[in-house]
């Protein structure tokens, strides 16, 4: 396996390990919103998507390497001579030249798709952290909102029940300051 391919394969099992690291439920997405803002992952975060485009256009270039190199051998088998002139490991060179073709080919192929499948995962998870968040500050909103209401409600029961008994002494009052008015516009 030539070094381009052990790379890809290499990139392939850490996609599939922090596919499976993602996937653990003990791990709640308030924790991984944290170590998405840290400042580590910061400094790191403001090249994401350029690193994703740099990792997508290689495992393109790659993908499209192991679909020609997988063209060029398909069919070769049948074509090597079988006569006595042809060495008899010639198709098996060819078989084994396709076999190791079709592997670079689902190597990245899968390695492809993981990526995706994994710039979605930390969307979702960093949008679900958010949302968490937000619902948790709602929520502490509407608590404190509710307590409020409560504590004016029991103000206004307070201040109706100190002026009961001084409804009447009210309505003299505003009489007075009437006939008041009428007196001195007279």
């Amino acid at each position: 396996m030539s070094i381009q391919w052990v790379l890809v394969s290499g990139f392939l099992y850490s996609e599939i390990g922090l596919a499976l690291l993602l996937s653990i439920p003990w791990i709640s997405c308030k924790r991984w919103h944290r170590i998405f803002t840290s400042s580590i992952i910061g400094i790191i975060a403001s090249y994401v998507n350029w690193i994703f485009v740099c990792f997508l256009s290689g495992l393109v270039v790659l993908f499209a390497d192991s679909v020609r190199e997988m063209y060029v051998y398909t069919g070769q088998d049948k074509k090597v001579d079988i006569t006595g002139s042809a060495s008899p490991s010639a198709q098996e060179h060819i078989l084994m030249r396709l076999f190791r073709a079709q592997r670079n080919f689902y190597i990245t192929g899968i390695s492809l798709f993981l990526l995706i499948v994994l710039r979605t995962m930390l969307t979702r998870v960093s949008r679900v952290a958010r949302l968490e968040a937000n619902y948790e500050a709602m929520q502490k909103q509407a608590v404190s909102a509710g307590e409020m209401n409560k504590k004016l409600l029991e103000e206004n029961g307070a201040l109706k029940k100190m002026t009961d008994g001084k409804e009447d002494v009210l309505e003299e009052v505003k009489k007075m300051e009437e006939l008041k008015d009428k007196s001195e516009g007279c």
